[in-house]
């Protein structure tokens, strides 16, 4: 994990880029053929987990119910 500072706005836009690439690995599902958005969904998700633990560990996004 990275030791960067993220900020919540920062975890916001994460959120919307990896709904945007998640979408993009979507459409071009092909059980046949290998989707080029398979790295850049993976990145993201990774990216946009490692935000949340930090941003939760600081204590400026609650810990969820679940």
């Amino acid at each position: 994990m990275d030791n960067h500072m993220y900020s919540v706005e920062d975890f916001e836009w994460q959120k919307i880029e990896h709904a945007r690439i998640t979408e993009l690995w979507s459409d071009n599902y092909s059980p046949k053929e290998t989707n080029p958005y398979s790295e850049p969904a993976k990145a993201a998700t990774k990216k946009l987990r490692e935000m949340e633990i930090y941003l939760k560990k600081n204590g400026l996004i609650p810990y969820s119910d679940h």
